[in-house]
């Protein structure tokens, strides 16, 4: 006796496996058709017969339409290197905002860093009439001091 499964013991099984089942082949055949045959209206073959330069507008075009976002021009950049470059240049782009500051970061841990960004951002949104500051604070997990509740730095508060 062997405890293999075949086509004939599909016959056995409910409705509704055999659907999904169906489903299932259906949507692995169509994701390899769909990536490997040049069906419907897709150009046969593609191919850049000239590279543009790195600093023409040319390839700057062809890099938008890659990641389908405009292009833009104007502007400056500055490499910061690292908390000690990037913090004070982060605080003082706070300090010259002019109508809104919009703050989000992915993991940010409480301490001086944290109450000197909060500090800046209610200094800002007391000098305006109706302005408010708010943290939301997030739970996270640290892998070496395990789950802990909401904290964030900074003070909370709310100014008019």
């Amino acid at each position: 006796m062997h405890d293999s499964f075949g086509l004939r013991d599909l016959s056995g099984l409910p409705w509704w496996i055999l659907t999904f089942w169906g489903l299932g082949i259906l949507a692995v055949s169509t994701a390899f058709v769909s990536l490997f045959f040049a069906l419907g209206r897709r150009p046969g073959r593609a191919w850049a017969s000239e590279i543009p330069p790195v600093a023409s507008r040319d390839f700057l075009v062809g890099i938008s339409g890659l990641v389908n976002s405009p292009l833009e021009a104007g502007g400056t950049v500055k490499l910061l290197d690292n908390g000690d470059e990037m913090f004070p240049a982060i605080l003082e782009a706070m300090r010259k905002a002019r109508k809104t500051i919009n703050f989000s970061v992915y993991i940010w841990e409480p301490g001086k860093v944290s109450d000197m960004v909060f500090e800046v951002i209610t200094e800002r949104a007391g000098r305006r009439r109706g302005a408010r500051a708010a943290r939301r604070p997030r739970l996270h997990a640290h892998p070496e001091r395990g789950a802990r509740g909401p904290e964030g730095g900074g003070r909370t508060g709310t100014t008019a």
